[in-house]
């Protein structure tokens, strides 16, 4: 496969929210810069899609003897450092099924357009259904399309969507994203909204928030669930935890958060029966104390990771009895100098699980269990992986300065 620039516009995306929270801090004090860095990180965390696991609520999957009977697809982008001197190198979607780099251009390309580069994708019945970004060689066009059947839905304008996720409900795809739809004092205001294959919309409530942040979805019981942040003022500085259900606004207060959290984010989400998980992020006023704590019912239940180490929770997925949470933590490897790197960390019901190269830079992105197995996507070192259980396989070349961003497991065709 020769790297081509599809990813370009799906990262001017990326670099205009963020170019967006970096003006905004401009305007703000010190306390704010590191607000900004906390932003950013998770806005980043947004666009490297998270997960969806479609798994039935509250039931073990049973294992599976003999040949796996599903086939396995990650998702991830590649950097092209062709003309990397002169600061034009490029990324470009990349995907695998079963550990085998499919052919650039597989999933096709909307009429009218020249390229079409996914950067999310779904289980969906008949197959598997993406998200992603379309334009012309000339970029007079670039705007957001869903994928499923051959069939392409727009979107909308890319420059104007952010956190653009993908989610099956029942075997149908839907996306949900923010919308920029204004601005005040130069400081834009996002809305949430939901979008089916056939182009119909649905926004989410906004309640007394003047603005949202969109970070992770899932489907459950025909319903969709959204978890992210809702501001009060558009100055991002205090954020409540939001979780939607089809639309509908819920929200949790700072209750038993910890005494001085004042910034609180929903990360992640699952949904198991009547029980909503999300991972919470939670800072103090003055910024200089976050942790990560799995929430359940608006409620914390347990801690993720050593908190004050830079964990992060990029994923949820709940398997019977047990909960899963992905993501990474930092790792001070110069103690002397304050070198921190990032690695991966999977946990198990708050503790963290033994898996591959746990020690190497890498982050995990997204997970799914089926046929009793865990499988896991996000990178190690400058290469995309997938871990089967906590067993790391490379996907790229090495040093490909590659990754993985979503992993779904479909039923093969026999």
């Amino acid at each position: 496969m020769q790297p081509q620039p599809d990813m370009t516009r799906f990262f001017i995306v990326f670099i205009t929210g963020v170019g967006i929270i970096l003006y905004i801090c401009k305007r703000i004090n010190n306390k704010g810069n590191t607000t900004m860095k906390k932003l950013i990180i998770l806005l980043a965390a947004a666009m490297v899609i998270g997960c969806n696991a479609n798994n039935k609520p509250g039931a073990k999957q049973k294992k599976q003897g003999g040949t796996c009977n599903y086939d396995i697809y990650v998702l991830g982008q590649a950097e092209d450092t062709i003309g990397e001197g002169n600061g034009e190198a490029y990324a470009y979607g990349v995907c695998w099924k079963n550990g085998v780099l499919l052919a650039d251009g597989s999933v096709g390309t909307p009429p009218g357009y020249d390229h079409f580069s996914p950067n999310d994708i779904v289980a969906a019945k008949g197959g598997p259904a993406f998200l992603g970004v379309a334009y012309n060689d000339g970029y007079a066009r670039i705007e957001f399309f869903m994928c499923h059947g051959g069939k392409f839905t727009r979107l909308g304008d890319a420059t104007k969507l952010q956190s653009v996720f993908l989610v099956s409900n029942r075997g149908k795809p839907v996306a949900v994203g923010q919308v920029l739809t204004s601005k005040n004092d130069n400081v834009w205001k996002s809305e949430g909204v939901m979008w089916d294959l056939d182009g119909n919309t649905i926004r989410l409530e906004m309640g007394d928030f003047a603005s949202l942040t969109i970070h992770g979805v899932t489907a459950a019981n025909g319903n969709i669930y959204v978890c992210g942040g809702g501001y009060k003022d558009c100055d991002y500085m205090t954020s409540a935890p939001v979780v939607w259900k089809n639309g509908k606004l819920i929200t949790y207060g700072p209750t038993d958060a910890g005494d001085a959290a004042t910034d609180l984010l929903a990360t992640s989400i699952a949904v198991s029966g009547d029980d909503i998980y999300t991972a919470m992020y939670s800072s103090d006023d003055s910024q200089d104390k976050s942790d990560i704590k799995l929430w359940k019912n608006g409620r914390p239940l347990m801690g993720i990771g050593n908190n004050g180490t830079g964990a992060n929770a990029s994923c949820l997925v709940v398997d019977g009895d047990d909960v899963y949470a992905c993501g990474s933590e930092d790792r001070m490897t110069d103690p002397a100098k304050r070198l921190v790197i990032s690695v991966p960390r999977i946990w198990k019901n708050g503790k963290v699980m033994k898996i591959g190269r746990m020690e190497e830079e890498g982050h995990v992105n997204s997970m799914t269990v089926a046929g009793g197995k865990l499988y896991a996507a996000g990178s190690s070192g400058n290469n995309a992986a997938l871990w089967t259980d906590g067993i790391c396989e490379p996907l790229g070349k090495k040093n490909c300065r590659c990754n993985g961003s979503k992993v779904i497991a479909m039923p093969a065709k026999n």
